[in-house]
């Protein structure tokens, strides 16, 4: 790899990236909302205040220190062994040598998974699969460590962070209403058994 002088730009897949994020942002909203309702009954709040508090919480996530402590768990990832940091150490020096970086402004976390697979993710994540670090060589390794490396510094990531946190209160909702819908099934069952009539009422009110 020849040494040169690397920084991150935006790139057209960067761009295309955002579409799906504008997509869902007046999803987001509608949810935000309904966190927003029952907090004005303790903190008086405009829904703008409230929802531009919420979005700017999402810039956090590209902070490095949130990334190791937050994103990290939320991914099921882990720093790598000394073993396996003894394997990464080397192909991910040439990889930040190569593009005259430090080494400590990305964070390499490992998945144990059962497959060769690696993603970048936040502006500072490079995650590796276990069963990769095991099979792959030295160079094979520092390929794809560098693959990983230039999504972030084409900003690729910076999109699907932002979507990432923008579907975590629709998710949320998504799985309320899930195990509401299980509640009311489940009572209906119970206590509208023998009855067509309230057992049919009790299936419409869960949907």
């Amino acid at each position: 790899m020849s040494a040169r002088s690397t920084t991150r730009h935006l790139e057209a897949g960067a761009v295309t990236a955002v579409l799906p994020v504008v997509a869902l942002l007046p999803v987001w909203l509608l949810a935000i909302a309904v966190f927003w309702l029952p907090t004005r009954l303790f903190w008086s709040l405009p829904y703008w205040q409230f929802a531009l508090g919420a979005l700017l919480g999402g810039v956090l996530l590209f902070l490095r220190p949130v990334q190791r402590l937050v994103l990290t768990r939320l991914l099921g990832a882990r720093r790598p062994t000394p073993r396996e940091a003894a394997v990464l150490d080397r192909p991910w020096s040439v990889v930040m040598q190569a593009n005259r970086l430090s080494p400590r402004h990305f964070l390499v976390v490992v998945i144990d998974a059962d497959d060769v697979n690696a993603f970048a993710c936040g502006g500072h994540l490079v995650v590796v699969t276990s069963y990769a670090i095991e099979l792959l060589s030295e160079r094979e390794l520092a390929g794809v460590l560098a693959h990983e490396l230039s999504h972030h510094l084409g900003l690729h990531t910076a999109a699907a962070t932002i979507a990432q946190w923008l579907s975590l209160p629709i998710i949320v909702l998504a799985r309320v209403g899930f195990w509401l819908e299980a509640v009311s099934i489940a009572a209906t069952n119970s206590f509208a058994d023998g009855s067509a009539a309230l057992t049919a009422i009790g299936r419409a009110a869960s949907r």
